[in-house]
């Protein structure tokens, strides 16, 4: 039985669903035992799975150039990665920038969440319309595309990584004043 790309799409609410409760029960938990897990160290594990869902697809294409045929199920592992880190990431940004916002910024800082995954997709869109030949052909075809992209995750994952350990957080809970830098 083949696959269509509709199918393939749905795996990603799927997974959103089932590890929500997976990472908050098991996950968080387990890495807590082995090392402090804070907010921007979930984070950081995010980005890392955002690199390894790039490389996937990389991996399928360069399967695809070798005149190989990787099963359509492979795109579900790039999924799991992508899913995966969707949880990390935004549930734990969502979560931190609320927790460190005082009360008069909180919806400013939202908006930059927002802002800042529309500059995500810009960047995309440029790329993607820079990257066009004028016979409709791209400069970046097969793997090189989607290592493109995973160089750019793994520059954003280090830079995150140099500079977080920096941030001094304070606590800010709705109703109530600053709480102590943690």
């Amino acid at each position: 039985r083949e696959w269509q790309a509709g199918q393939i799409q749905t795996v990603n609410p799927l997974f959103i669903l089932l590890f929500l409760p997976l990472f908050s029960y098991f996950v968080y938990p387990a890495l807590n035992r082995i090392f402090r897990l804070t907010p921007l160290r979930k984070m950081g594990i995010g980005f890392l799975l955002t690199v390894l869902s790039f490389l996937v697809p990389a991996w399928i294409e360069s399967q695809l150039a070798a005149g190989l045929k990787p099963h359509a199920g492979w795109q579900v592992l790039a999924y799991v990665f992508i899913s995966a880190a969707e949880v990390v990431i935004s549930v734990t940004y969502l979560e931190f920038s609320y927790t460190q916002a005082p009360p008069s910024l909180k919806s400013v800082v939202m908006s930059l969440y927002l802002a800042a995954i529309a500059l995500g997709n810009l960047v995309t869109a440029q790329v993607n319309h820079f990257i066009q030949n004028p016979n409709g052909t791209t400069k970046l075809t097969g793997a090189t595309y989607h290592l493109f992209f995973t160089a750019l995750m793994l520059g954003a994952t280090i830079l995150f990584v140099i500079v977080s350990p920096f941030y001094k957080g304070r606590s800010y809970i709705q109703g109530e004043r600053e709480a102590p830098a943690t």
